[in-house]
């Protein structure tokens, strides 16, 4: 589907240990008023969250080459761009 990024929020209380294990990353506290999306109904988790983020599919690293070990000075090939 083309995402770069997710993201879920846990209970600032909450320690997000399989978060950490599974490499999310937090981003810090966000909100802190209801989050309840229906008009009369009382949320039970009131209070700051923390947002928490998992990257899908990073770039690589770039790939650096040497054109020619033995040349006097050394040019490098990067990605298929010469520098």
């Amino acid at each position: 589907m083309g995402y770069t990024r997710i993201q879920t929020f846990i209970l600032a209380a909450e320690l997000g240990t399989s978060l950490k294990a599974s490499g999310w990353v937090s981003e810090g506290p966000a909100g802190g008023a209801s989050w309840g999306h229906r008009p009369g109904c009382q949320s039970q988790s009131l209070g700051i969250k923390e947002r928490w983020v998992l990257h899908l599919n990073p770039p690589p690293p770039a790939l650096v080459l040497p054109v020619d070990p033995d040349a006097p000075i050394q040019q490098t090939l990067t990605l298929g761009v010469m520098l």
